[in-house]
């Protein structure tokens, strides 16, 4: 596959980017140095094995002169819990890079989501609306349009590996979300237009704690074949409940018994990283495992496991009430009930930033 970078992008990235759930969350200094440090290696590598800044980032080479250069950086700063061990000529010579970082696996990404730039959610959200994303400088006019659909598509399918990806919402209700069914259909069938196969699931979006959301399911359900439905604990109306566990039976029971009603089996749940003060002792994990043990022909995807950046993790904590312990401990109680599966992805990026 030929990628298209920007010139100056990083070939494995190290940066403050947000996947459109939580507000982007600034690099300390050694990440900044990190990257800087890496940067700097690839032009020096470059020019070593005589290949132009642009070809070389999108070879093997560069992926592993940037994780050796980010490994530099953590030890100089005292960072040893982690390393990125690579041969010395991987940088250099592709058949070492190829050793350590070739594969043809088959990537699945589990959660990408976009908005709609002419979405309703606009009137309401205002001219600022994501202007503190990184890639809202993506060069177009109306810098929303740097996160839609047809963005995801580029970015996704054809200057990336992935073969196959799940369109997921943000929270909020069907008026302010900025990701409405319609469009989300839309872009399912876009995707699968490129080459006939199903390359984007969708999933169904419910918040409990709003009016009419667990009829809206039903819609959902009838319109598009929906692989799971997402929902997030920590948000509530601002008149109302912050926010619910997914094993009270005001909000929680009745969403997943409505999901299993619809034949849909698969809950995915986003747990940790927090929005804020308000709603925050929802994020907590401590819910997943008596849920899932309550509905054992359920399966719960438990969306960045709980990781809250807030939280320094170290070893194992038994009486965590946040955090990934949170999600451990919450399981290991109700008896590890095996339909538990812990998401990464975010949670994997701010890891990257500090081996320890």
């Amino acid at each position: 596959m030929t990628h298209r970078l920007p010139p100056r992008c990083l070939p494995i990235k190290l940066d403050s980017t947000s996947n459109g759930e939580f507000a982007p969350v600034p690099l300390d200094r050694v990440a900044v140095q990190a990257r800087a440090g890496a940067s700097a290696a690839l032009d020096a590598a470059a020019c070593r094995v005589g290949l132009s800044r642009r070809d070389y980032l999108v070879s093997l080479l560069g992926a592993a002169a940037t994780l050796a250069a980010f490994d530099r950086a953590f030890a100089a700063a005292g960072r040893h819990g982690g390393r990125f061990m690579l041969p010395a000529e991987a940088p250099f010579e592709l058949a070492a890079a190829q050793a350590a970082l070739g594969g043809d696996e088959f990537i699945f990404d589990v959660q990408l989501h976009h908005v709609n730039p002419k979405g309703a959610w606009r009137r309401r959200a205002g001219p600022q609306a994501f202007r503190n994303f990184p890639n809202s400088g993506c060069g177009l006019a109306d810098h929303v349009e740097c996160f839609s659909s047809g963005a995801l598509l580029k970015d996704v399918f054809l200057d990336s590996d992935t073969a196959m990806g799940v369109l997921s919402h943000v929270p909020g209700g069907a008026d302010t979300n900025p990701l409405d069914f319609e469009a989300a259909g839309a872009t399912r069938d876009a995707a699968r237009a490129l080459d006939g196969t199903e390359r984007l699931l969708l999933h169904g979006r419910c918040m409990p704690t709003l009016p009419g959301e667990l009829d809206g399911m039903q819609v959902q359900a009838a319109r598009f074949a929906v692989a799971a439905f997402k929902t997030y604990t920590q948000f509530g109306p601002r008149d109302g409940p912050a926010g619910f566990f997914l094993d009270d039976d005001r909000f929680g029971t009745p969403f997943i018994e409505r999901a299993r009603k619809l034949g849909v089996t698969r809950i995915a749940v986003h747990k940790g990283l927090p929005f804020g003060a308000r709603g925050m002792a929802y994020s907590s994990a401590r819910d997943i495992g008596p849920a899932a043990r309550r509905h054992p022909d359920m399966s719960f995807l438990v969306y960045h496991s709980g990781f809250d950046p807030g939280l320094r993790e170290g070893p194992h904590d038994p009486d965590a009430r946040l955090g990934v312990d949170a999600l451990l401990r919450s399981v290991q109680e109700a008896g590890n009930p095996p339909n538990v599966f812990a998401e990464l992805g975010s949670t994997w990026r701010f890891v990257m930033r500090d081996p320890d």
